[in-house]
């Protein structure tokens, strides 16, 4: 009877406490009101909200076009995916969005607490340390952290959680020599964990080989790798697909080896005090903790009990842990990044030979992947006396790391081993059973972790949006940062505003950016005064965030009206002041649409000289089609020779005009839709020779500029079928 009641009593308990010990630790205090904050989280209650509208209109959910206006997004390469948004639907119709994400991080959580809980009750027979090492798994790996770093990460969430099921189902499948469905639900767990988050295509391919390559049975292994991977890839190649598609389809830049440099984990913030108990103020200085906690951790007591595992593993050979100690060490190794940290980079003194290693690693990068080594063929002087590891030469072999923005996650993986491995050392190492409860209470108190209330949902909107609201224009909106100096803004605020007020933006979100948009924040960036002339490009609402720190940045816009808004006051949302511009009745350009970029001089009421004998244009395009480009011009003069225009799109030549001796001409040029892609299109200029006024009169005239050739209109339109 005991024996029956125990049964049932003791998961009930379980589940119970797990269940206070997640209340506790969740950054939203009401379920249906409240949502953990952070940028992330917006992302998702975006994608909630647009996927039920879209699909309640009968519109596709895949492309949104109030965001990168004027071109629109394929919305499938955001972090968190079609598939995750398609599990999280059900939940937002029952009880909204709110609800729907904080249920799915919820299971999310469970379920990471659930698998490694039975991972470790097969190494230790003993529940109350099962208990633990589910905990701490659940709390300390890289998406409860980012979570509360971040907000979102649910994506994250989704795919480790699923990791300690795939591992038991691996080792199953070996101890049953590699027969029965435990090979199946292997490729099943990996590829439900790659439906979530496409990273875990690699980070989960380390157990896989890891507890995969069987010696003993090699034939038998590799048909069931071969097996898993199948399935993997039945189940989450159409989305990885999809993703791919929508990259390409909206030219996004992938990473370079700066992103992953940076991201890589900091192992000097990795043995530490949990950064979320409510006991670190005890702890006083001795926390040593960064402002901002890292991304997944060992702290004392789990960092503790993983290096007495590691010990054991060193004195008495194989433990059951054996293979995730490896899983562990090739975890922490890639999790690095390429530039190795230890609380900040790891600075050295190149010596001869080593600067010789690191100049032919990068060579042979360059050579192989120009893009993602920054174009560079030598270590720019940024990433000198720095200490790399092989990732530099990995990221070229995994092609998938370039689109990877979080280099760091793989540490994920040294969690889990770490915690597997300390589950069976308390095993191991402490015989008395009393003992052993006392050193398991001691592991959950560590990982114990307490939440704020979170942000309400549905978030009060900012009195500048509803402003923008109101206006019956229908131009587009471009936000932008004051801070520290003015350049286009990139955030979910702006995203989740445009399902309010309505009006395309120029703005996004997401990992990636458009290449147009990066080249777009790059021309505003080099002459901020250039946002006054972005009406061309259909926007009309400036949005303006930062005034009160950079009021010196609004006398560019003395001569309009400036509408300022205070905020409500919702730390790490609204806590500012923000101003709106409205650009109607702005003097626009009557002699060009295009985007002036370099080798050109200041705008003249006539038009516009180019300097130099070279001069870069641009403009955005929705679709490839046939363009018509409109050119009046004339040279400087006089010269010794006749002036020359060679006109180049897209980096391919087009067309030559020579100038008869001084006169100006006027001419079109039908540029083909081959020629032409969508997003940002250059146009590039190159002139015979280049003089200055003063040189050509004798200095009767005293103007110092080199000029090539006036332009009285340069229009770009697209050419359309008769």
């Amino acid at each position: 009877m005991d024996k029956r009641r125990l049964k049932w009593k003791q998961p009930l308990l379980i589940g119970l406490l797990w269940l206070a010990f997640l209340k506790t630790a969740w950054p939203a205090s009401d379920l249906f009101r409240s949502v953990p904050p952070g940028p992330d989280t917006l992302e998702v209650l975006w994608a909630l909200r647009w996927y039920r509208e879209a699909l309640g209109n009968g519109q596709s959910p895949f492309f949104y076009p109030l965001a990168f206006a004027p071109l629109g997004w394929h919305t499938a390469n955001l972090a968190h995916p079609p598939p995750l948004i398609g599990l999280m639907l059900p939940w937002a119709v029952i009880g909204g969005e709110a609800f729907a994400f904080n249920v799915f991080g919820w299971i999310a959580m469970t379920l990471a607490f659930g698998g490694m809980y039975r991972l470790s009750l097969r190494r230790s027979r003993d529940p109350w340390i099962a208990v633990a090492a589910g905990m701490a798994y659940a709390f300390l790996n890289t998406a409860y952290s980012g979570l509360r770093e971040f907000g979102g990460h649910l994506h994250v969430m989704g795919g480790l959680a699923l990791l300690p099921w795939l591992i038991l189902d691996l080792e199953r499948a070996r101890a049953q020599g590699w027969r029965g469905p435990s090979r199946w639900r292997a490729g099943v767990w990996w590829g439900m964990a790659a439906l979530m988050h496409l990273q875990m295509l690699p980070i989960a391919s380390i157990p896989v080989l890891v507890l995969g390559i069987d010696r003993k049975r090699w034939r038998e292994s590799v048909r069931a790798l071969a097996l898993i991977a199948f399935v993997a890839l039945t189940i989450a190649g159409p989305w990885a697909l999809l993703f791919r598609w929508s990259f390409t389809e909206d030219h996004m830049q992938p990473h370079a080896i700066d992103l992953l440099a940076g991201t890589g984990y900091d192992w000097g913030f990795a043995f530490q005090w949990n950064p979320y108990s409510p006991f670190r103020a005890w702890m006083g200085p001795a926390a040593g903790l960064p402002q901002s906690p890292p991304i997944g951790l060992l702290p004392w007591v789990t960092g503790g009990l993983a290096l007495a595992g590691w010990g054991l593993f060193r004195r008495d050979g194989p433990l059951a842990s054996s293979r995730l100690l490896a899983i562990a060490a090739i975890g922490a190794a890639l999790s690095a990044g390429v530039a190795l940290k230890w609380r900040g980079p790891i600075v050295v003194g190149w010596s001869t030979t080593l600067e010789a290693v690191y100049q032919t690693m990068w060579r042979w990068a360059y050579t192989l992947n120009p893009s993602f080594m920054m174009e560079s063929p030598q270590v720019p002087p940024a990433f000198r006396d720095r200490l790399y590891s092989p990732l530099l030469l990995l990221g070229l072999l995994f092609p998938i790391l370039p689109y990877a923005a979080a280099i760091g996650r793989f540490a994920s993986l040294f969690v889990l081993g770490g915690i597997a491995a300390a589950s069976e050392a308390i095993t191991r190492l402490v015989r008395h059973r009393l003992t052993r409860a006392g050193v398991s209470l001691a592991w959950i108190l560590e990982v114990f972790s307490v939440a704020s209330p979170g942000w309400p949902w549905p978030l009060p909107s900012h009195p500048v949006y509803e402003w923008l609201r109101g206006r019956a224009e229908q131009g587009m909106v471009l936000e932008l940062d004051l801070i520290p100096n003015l350049s286009i803004r990139h955030s979910a605020f702006a995203l989740l505003q445009t399902l309010d007020h309505r009006k395309p933006a120029v703005n996004g979100w997401g990992s990636f950016y458009p290449r147009w948009f990066i080249q777009l924040r790059a021309w505003v960036f080099d002459s901020p005064s250039r946002v006054r002339h972005l009406e061309g490009l259909g926007v009309q609402f400036l949005i303006l965030h930062g005034v009160q720190s950079r009021p010196d940045l609004l006398t560019m816009f003395s001569d309009l009206p400036l509408h300022c808004f205070d905020s409500p006051r919702i730390p790490g949302l609204w806590d500012e002041r923000i101003c709106a511009i409205e650009l109607s009745g702005l003097p626009t350009s009557s002699f060009t649409n295009l985007f002036l970029i370099s080798g050109w001089s200041g705008v003249e009421p006539w038009g516009v000289w180019a300097e130099s004998t070279a001069a870069e244009a641009a403009w955005l395009v929705r679709k490839p089609a046939a363009f018509r480009l409109e050119v009046q011009a004339f040279p400087m003069c006089p010269a010794d020779r006749p002036q020359r225009i060679t006109i180049f799109v897209n980096g391919l030549r087009m067309a030559e005009r020579v100038f008869p001796g001084c006169k100006e001409s006027q001419w079109t040029l039908v540029i083909p839709a081959d020629r032409v892609q969508r997003g940002w299109n250059m146009l590039d200029l190159r002139f015979a020779y280049a003089r200055s006024p003063a040189e050509a009169t004798g200095g009767a005239n005293p103007d110092p500029r080199s000029l090539s050739v006036g332009f009285r209109r340069l229009w770009i339109y697209e050419e359309r079928k008769q």
